[in-house]
Protein backbone atom coordinates (compact mmCIF):
# COMPACT_ATOMS: atom_id res chain seq x y z
CA UNK A 1 0.00 0.00 0.00
CA UNK A 2 1.26 3.46 -0.80
CA UNK A 3 2.12 6.22 1.35
CA UNK A 4 -0.55 8.28 -0.45
CA UNK A 5 -3.44 5.99 0.08
CA UNK A 6 -2.33 5.77 3.69
CA UNK A 7 -2.89 9.42 4.04
CA UNK A 8 -6.67 8.91 2.32
CA UNK A 9 -7.63 5.90 5.02
CA UNK A 10 -6.55 7.86 7.76
CA UNK A 11 -8.78 11.34 6.58
CA UNK A 12 -11.61 9.13 5.71
CA UNK A 13 -11.53 6.89 9.59
CA UNK A 14 -10.31 9.55 12.02
CA UNK A 15 -13.73 11.96 10.78
CA UNK A 16 -16.05 8.78 11.22
CA UNK A 17 -15.13 8.07 14.01
CA UNK A 18 -15.40 11.53 15.28
CA UNK A 19 -19.32 11.96 14.12
CA UNK A 20 -20.66 8.83 15.23
CA UNK A 21 -19.13 9.18 18.82
CA UNK A 22 -18.07 5.69 19.64
CA UNK A 23 -17.49 4.54 23.14
CA UNK A 24 -14.36 4.26 24.98
CA UNK A 25 -14.37 0.25 24.77
CA UNK A 26 -14.96 0.33 21.12
CA UNK A 27 -11.84 2.59 20.40
CA UNK A 28 -10.42 0.36 22.93
CA UNK A 29 -10.86 -2.34 20.32
CA UNK A 30 -9.40 0.14 17.45
CA UNK A 31 -7.00 2.34 18.46
CA UNK A 32 -7.19 5.97 17.69
CA UNK A 33 -3.79 6.89 16.55
CA UNK A 34 -1.92 4.69 14.42
CA UNK A 35 1.68 5.69 13.41
CA UNK A 36 2.67 6.02 9.57
CA UNK A 37 5.28 2.87 10.76
CA UNK A 38 2.90 0.47 12.14
CA UNK A 39 0.13 0.92 9.18
CA UNK A 40 2.69 0.51 6.22
CA UNK A 41 5.28 -2.02 8.03
CA UNK A 42 2.96 -4.05 10.16
CA UNK A 43 1.72 -6.50 7.50
CA UNK A 44 5.14 -6.84 5.77
CA UNK A 45 6.51 -7.64 9.69
CA UNK A 46 3.73 -10.42 9.73
CA UNK A 47 4.42 -11.99 6.02
CA UNK A 48 7.88 -12.07 6.48
CA UNK A 49 8.24 -13.67 10.00
CA UNK A 50 5.62 -16.20 8.58
CA UNK A 51 8.11 -16.76 5.54
CA UNK A 52 10.65 -17.64 7.21
CA UNK A 53 8.77 -20.20 9.42
CA UNK A 54 8.37 -17.95 12.93
CA UNK A 55 4.74 -19.36 13.26
CA UNK A 56 3.40 -15.53 13.50
CA UNK A 57 -0.22 -15.33 13.12
CA UNK A 58 -1.47 -13.19 10.57
CA UNK A 59 -4.06 -10.49 11.52
CA UNK A 60 -7.32 -11.87 11.17
CA UNK A 61 -6.04 -15.32 10.54
CA UNK A 62 -7.02 -18.57 13.48
CA UNK A 63 -3.59 -19.49 15.18
CA UNK A 64 -1.74 -22.41 13.78
CA UNK A 65 -0.07 -25.05 16.05
CA UNK A 66 3.87 -24.18 15.45
CA UNK A 67 5.01 -28.03 16.94
CA UNK A 68 4.41 -29.41 13.44
CA UNK A 69 6.78 -31.72 12.17
CA UNK A 70 6.75 -30.64 8.64
CA UNK A 71 5.50 -27.08 6.80
CA UNK A 72 4.43 -26.09 3.21
CA UNK A 73 3.46 -22.82 1.33
CA UNK A 74 -0.07 -22.72 0.61
CA UNK A 75 -0.59 -19.08 -0.28
CA UNK A 76 1.74 -16.47 -0.71
CA UNK A 77 0.60 -15.08 2.34
CA UNK A 78 0.33 -18.60 4.44
CA UNK A 79 2.03 -21.84 5.39
CA UNK A 80 0.02 -24.49 6.34
CA UNK A 81 1.58 -26.76 9.45
CA UNK A 82 0.89 -30.70 9.76
CA UNK A 83 2.39 -33.04 12.73
CA UNK A 84 3.36 -36.48 11.62
CA UNK A 85 2.37 -39.25 13.31
CA UNK A 86 5.27 -41.52 12.79
CA UNK A 87 3.51 -43.87 10.86
CA UNK A 88 5.45 -44.02 7.80
CA UNK A 89 8.71 -44.27 10.14
CA UNK A 90 7.20 -47.55 11.47
CA UNK A 91 6.59 -48.61 8.05
CA UNK A 92 9.81 -48.33 6.78
CA UNK A 93 11.42 -49.59 10.00
CA UNK A 94 9.42 -52.55 9.52
CA UNK A 95 9.77 -53.15 6.07
CA UNK A 96 13.67 -53.25 6.61
CA UNK A 97 12.98 -56.12 9.09
CA UNK A 98 11.39 -57.70 6.83
CA UNK A 99 14.34 -57.24 4.16
CA UNK A 100 16.67 -58.10 7.05
CA UNK A 101 14.91 -61.60 8.06
CA UNK A 102 14.84 -62.02 4.28
CA UNK A 103 18.85 -61.99 4.01
CA UNK A 104 18.93 -63.97 7.11
CA UNK A 105 16.63 -66.81 5.85
CA UNK A 106 19.06 -67.03 2.49
CA UNK A 107 22.06 -66.98 4.70
CA UNK A 108 20.86 -70.14 6.77
CA UNK A 109 19.83 -71.60 3.35
CA UNK A 110 22.98 -71.04 2.33
CA UNK A 111 24.89 -72.77 5.70
CA UNK A 112 22.75 -75.85 5.38
CA UNK A 113 23.90 -75.95 1.35
CA UNK A 114 27.35 -76.03 2.49
CA UNK A 115 27.18 -78.18 5.72
CA UNK A 116 25.82 -81.04 3.91
CA UNK A 117 28.13 -80.42 1.32
CA UNK A 118 30.92 -80.74 3.44
CA UNK A 119 29.10 -83.85 4.95
CA UNK A 120 29.18 -85.20 1.54
CA UNK A 121 32.99 -84.44 0.92
CA UNK A 122 33.77 -85.96 4.43
CA UNK A 123 31.99 -89.28 3.17
CA UNK A 124 34.02 -88.87 -0.27
CA UNK A 125 37.84 -88.81 1.87
CA UNK A 126 36.68 -91.04 3.88
CA UNK A 127 36.16 -93.81 1.02
CA UNK A 128 39.14 -92.53 -0.66
CA UNK A 129 41.33 -92.94 1.85
CA UNK A 130 39.84 -96.62 2.41
CA UNK A 131 40.31 -97.00 -1.45
CA UNK A 132 44.09 -95.45 -0.51
CA UNK A 133 45.19 -97.91 2.32
CA UNK A 134 43.64 -100.70 0.03
CA UNK A 135 45.50 -100.30 -2.97
CA UNK A 136 48.59 -99.45 -0.27
CA UNK A 137 48.15 -102.83 0.98
CA UNK A 138 48.16 -104.48 -2.79
CA UNK A 139 50.65 -102.27 -3.65
CA UNK A 140 52.64 -104.10 -0.43
CA UNK A 141 51.75 -107.48 -1.84
CA UNK A 142 53.02 -106.94 -5.22
CA UNK A 143 56.29 -105.49 -4.36
CA UNK A 144 56.48 -106.98 -1.08
CA UNK A 145 56.58 -110.82 -2.11
CA UNK A 146 58.68 -112.39 -4.96
CA UNK A 147 56.87 -113.58 -7.71
CA UNK A 148 54.95 -116.80 -7.64
CA UNK A 149 54.69 -116.18 -3.63
CA UNK A 150 51.46 -115.42 -1.98
CA UNK A 151 51.33 -113.01 1.27
CA UNK A 152 49.83 -114.19 4.39
CA UNK A 153 50.22 -111.27 7.20
CA UNK A 154 54.29 -110.03 6.61
CA UNK A 155 55.01 -112.92 5.30
CA UNK A 156 55.41 -114.79 1.76
CA UNK A 157 54.84 -118.89 0.97
CA UNK A 158 55.38 -120.70 -2.38
CA UNK A 159 54.29 -124.08 -2.80
CA UNK A 160 56.52 -126.35 -4.82
CA UNK A 161 55.91 -128.49 -8.31
CA UNK A 162 58.24 -130.79 -7.68
CA UNK A 163 58.82 -133.66 -4.84
CA UNK A 164 61.81 -133.65 -2.31
CA UNK A 165 62.83 -134.78 0.56
CA UNK A 166 62.96 -133.00 4.41
CA UNK A 167 66.67 -132.24 3.62
CA UNK A 168 66.43 -131.06 0.06
CA UNK A 169 63.47 -129.78 0.69
CA UNK A 170 64.94 -127.59 2.91
CA UNK A 171 67.93 -126.57 1.07
CA UNK A 172 65.67 -124.96 -1.91
CA UNK A 173 64.25 -123.20 0.50
CA UNK A 174 67.04 -121.96 1.75
CA UNK A 175 68.93 -121.09 -1.72
CA UNK A 176 65.44 -119.05 -2.50
CA UNK A 177 66.14 -116.67 0.39
CA UNK A 178 64.39 -118.32 3.23
CA UNK A 179 62.88 -122.05 4.74
CA UNK A 180 60.42 -124.29 5.24
CA UNK A 181 57.32 -122.90 6.42
CA UNK A 182 56.99 -122.61 10.24
CA UNK A 183 53.05 -122.68 10.64
CA UNK A 184 53.10 -121.56 14.74
CA UNK A 185 50.05 -120.23 15.06
CA UNK A 186 46.27 -120.99 14.07
CA UNK A 187 45.67 -118.48 11.39
CA UNK A 188 48.68 -119.30 9.96
CA UNK A 189 48.06 -122.88 9.92
CA UNK A 190 44.62 -122.33 8.33
CA UNK A 191 45.60 -120.21 5.91
CA UNK A 192 48.57 -122.79 4.46
CA UNK A 193 45.76 -125.50 4.53
CA UNK A 194 43.81 -123.82 2.48
CA UNK A 195 46.42 -122.43 -0.08
CA UNK A 196 47.25 -126.26 -0.11
CA UNK A 197 43.89 -127.61 -1.27
CA UNK A 198 44.42 -125.03 -4.09
CA UNK A 199 47.24 -126.24 -5.16
CA UNK A 200 47.18 -129.77 -5.04
CA UNK A 201 43.54 -130.12 -4.74
CA UNK A 202 41.68 -133.72 -3.83
CA UNK A 203 45.15 -134.58 -1.42
CA UNK A 204 47.16 -135.11 -4.68
CA UNK A 205 49.95 -134.36 -2.95
CA UNK A 206 49.04 -136.87 0.05
CA UNK A 207 51.64 -135.09 2.38
CA UNK A 208 53.24 -131.96 2.35
CA UNK A 209 56.39 -130.72 4.60
CA UNK A 210 57.20 -127.75 6.79
CA UNK A 211 59.81 -126.86 8.68
CA UNK A 212 59.12 -128.89 12.53
CA UNK A 213 61.53 -132.23 13.48
CA UNK A 214 63.24 -133.73 15.94
CA UNK A 215 66.07 -134.75 14.72
CA UNK A 216 68.82 -133.35 17.34
CA UNK A 217 66.65 -134.95 20.31
CA UNK A 218 63.81 -137.60 20.01
CA UNK A 219 60.51 -135.17 20.96
CA UNK A 220 61.93 -132.23 21.44
CA UNK A 221 60.24 -130.75 18.03
CA UNK A 222 62.27 -127.39 17.06
CA UNK A 223 61.32 -125.42 14.39
CA UNK A 224 63.67 -124.22 11.54
CA UNK A 225 64.17 -120.91 12.71
CA UNK A 226 65.92 -122.72 16.08
CA UNK A 227 62.69 -122.59 18.45
CA UNK A 228 61.38 -125.03 20.70
CA UNK A 229 57.67 -126.28 19.63
CA UNK A 230 57.39 -126.68 23.38
CA UNK A 231 53.99 -126.84 24.36
CA UNK A 232 52.74 -124.03 21.90
CA UNK A 233 49.95 -124.05 19.56
CA UNK A 234 49.97 -127.36 17.70
CA UNK A 235 47.93 -129.08 15.06
CA UNK A 236 48.60 -132.74 15.58
CA UNK A 237 46.95 -135.52 14.62
CA UNK A 238 45.27 -137.68 17.17
CA UNK A 239 47.91 -140.23 18.85
CA UNK A 240 50.81 -137.89 16.97
CA UNK A 241 53.84 -138.06 16.93
CA UNK A 242 54.68 -141.38 17.93
CA UNK A 243 57.74 -141.91 16.50
CA UNK A 244 56.83 -145.22 14.47
CA UNK A 245 59.59 -147.63 14.16
CA UNK A 246 62.26 -145.24 16.27
CA UNK A 247 62.44 -143.21 12.74
CA UNK A 248 59.93 -140.87 12.70
CA UNK A 249 62.15 -137.27 12.94
CA UNK A 250 60.18 -134.58 10.16
CA UNK A 251 56.80 -133.51 10.22
CA UNK A 252 54.39 -133.36 7.53
CA UNK A 253 50.74 -132.26 6.50
CA UNK A 254 49.08 -135.29 5.70
CA UNK A 255 46.22 -135.04 3.42
CA UNK A 256 44.49 -138.28 4.46
CA UNK A 257 44.49 -136.83 8.10
CA UNK A 258 42.57 -133.74 6.60
CA UNK A 259 46.14 -131.97 6.32
CA UNK A 260 46.43 -132.49 10.37
CA UNK A 261 50.42 -133.02 11.27
CA UNK A 262 51.79 -136.43 11.55
CA UNK A 263 55.86 -137.34 12.00
CA UNK A 264 57.28 -139.49 8.83
CA UNK A 265 60.65 -140.47 8.29
CA UNK A 266 62.59 -137.57 6.84
CA UNK A 267 63.90 -139.15 3.69
CA UNK A 268 60.34 -139.78 2.19
CA UNK A 269 59.45 -137.00 -0.47
CA UNK A 270 56.56 -134.86 -0.66
CA UNK A 271 55.84 -131.38 -1.83
CA UNK A 272 56.95 -129.03 0.57
CA UNK A 273 55.76 -124.87 1.15
CA UNK A 274 58.89 -122.37 1.73
CA UNK A 275 58.48 -118.99 3.11
CA UNK A 276 60.36 -115.63 3.04
CA UNK A 277 59.78 -112.57 4.91
CA UNK A 278 57.80 -110.19 2.99
CA UNK A 279 59.91 -107.39 1.30
CA UNK A 280 62.34 -109.85 0.89
CA UNK A 281 63.81 -109.73 -2.82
Amino acid sequence: MGVPAVIVVLAVLLPLQQAFGQTTDQAEDFPTSISLQQVVEGPFSDRQAVAEGQGRQLPGQPSVETTADSCRPSTKERFVCTKETGTSQLDQVQANLTQLQGQVDLLRTDKAKQDARIAELTDKQVDLEKQVGNLTKLRHVQQGCPSGYVQFQNRCFNFSTESKNYNDARLSCKAAGGHLAMPKDNATNAFLVEQINVMYPNGSSGSVWFGLADREEEGSFVWEDGTPLGTGWNNWNQGEPNNQHSREDCVEWRAKYGYKWNDVRCFTVHKYVCEVDAGSP
